[in-house]
Parts: C-alpha cells; structure tokens; sequence
C-alpha cells in the first residue's frame, strides 16, 4: 500500500514473555519492503530476536512505568524488571520510547547513558507537551494533533 514510499514503525505486541515466532514471520514479509522501517515491542525478546537475526534493522524497547500504570496480567517482578529495562543489557535497543509522563524515570536515564541511544517520549498529543518535553528527549511520537513547523524527530 505505501510501497516504500514512508518509513515504518512496526511494533510488535507479542503476549507471553518469549514467543517471538511472530518477529521471524514479519522479518520474512518486511525483506522485500523497499522502504525505511524499524520494529519496537514492550517485549525485549523481540527487540533481542532483531539483535541475534537481523541487526541492520533499527530496534525499539518500549516501556512504561507499568505499576503506576495500574497495568495487571503479569506478575508484579515482570513489570518492575520491563519498567527498568533491565533485560537491556541483552537486548541492546537502538533507542528507548518510553512514555513522556515518567520522563525523569531513573532506569530511563540510566539505560540511555549506560547503552547510548536515541530516547523517544510517547505518546504526545498536544503542542504544550512536545515543547514540555523538548529538552529530555530526543524524538517523539504523537497523536491527535499536528506539531507545529519548527519541530524535528517527530513520528506519527
């Protein structure tokens, strides 16, 4: 449908801690994308998979503060480890999109100067927060509104 002509963001929701059979499928389809593209996943195993079978993609760890989130369906130590990027170290993402409203996270942070990288903020969905956000991270990601000319390193 857009036949290269648009970079993709792919992001893989995948359930369950490591059934990444789903990366090796895409991988297989996106192989004949002519295209810009990247993947990103809450799940660091996919993000691992693209490290181990194909490093020339650009690779995402989402993350979130899934406590404060309220988030349920994983154990409690599921969550503390996915929030504080801790399985990182393995999976080596090329940037880090976490969500802007827990900006001064300390794993955040520390994961960005520890492994370097790009720091996404999402999911922005007005021109006050990209400009409340503009200097702790690097790229954004928004949503219901158009960012004003001016500004770099947004995805939609």
């Amino acid at each position: 449908m857009v036949d290269g002509k648009t970079p993709l963001i792919i992001e893989y929701k995948i359930p369950g801690v490591a059934n990444v059979k789903v990366c090796e499928l895409c991988n297989e389809m996106l192989k004949e994308y002519k295209g810009l593209y990247c993947i990103e996943s809450f799940n660091p195993f996919a993000v691992l998979w693209y490290r181990r079978h194909n490093k020339k993609v650009l690779r995402g760890q989402l993350s979130d503060s899934y406590i404060k989130e309220k988030q349920t369906g994983y154990p409690k130590i599921l969550f503390f480890i996915l929030h504080h990027l801790m399985l990182n170290f393995l999976a080596k993402p090329d940037f880090i999109a976490y969500n802007h409203f827990y900006y001064k996270d300390v794993s955040r942070r520390l994961c960005r100067y520890l492994y370097g990288g790009l720091a996404a903020a999402y999911t922005i969905k007005s021109q006050q927060q990209l400009e409340d956000r503009s200097g702790d991270f690097d790229m954004f990601i928004f949503d219901s509104f158009i960012p004003k000319d001016g500004n770099k390193n947004v995805a939609k």
